[in-house]
């Protein structure tokens, strides 16, 4: 994907803790739109409701495909996003949580 997508990185592949997020991803930005690849091995993220960095457990058999730049990719499904979301829950979160909620 990275080199399908190489004119398109607006972050490089790289492990990165930051902003809720101890997780290895890249990150593009295609038509306006950012789309986050990352590795589903050893996530974690920062649970505001218990205050602690939590394991995301990732069920990868759990996905809807779309088609990106010509590739087939898995998409984590809605309610899976919206789940993690609310426990991230920063500001741009809840913005994200409330778009969905009004495309359903």
């Amino acid at each position: 994907m990275v080199q399908a997508g190489q004119e398109f990185v607006s972050k490089t592949a790289a492990h990165r803790q930051e902003e809720g997020w101890d997780l290895t991803y890249v990150q593009f930005k295609y038509k306006g739109v950012k789309v986050e690849m990352g590795n589903a091995d050893d996530v974690r993220i920062f649970d505001v409701g218990d205050q602690a960095w939590i394991k995301l457990n990732i069920d990868l058999s759990r996905y809807k495909k779309v088609r990106l730049l010509g590739l087939d990719l898995p998409l984590m499904l809605r309610g899976d996003w919206i789940r993690y979301k609310s426990m991230l829950l920063r500001p741009v979160d809840v913005e994200d949580i409330s778009a969905i909620h009004e495309e359903a």
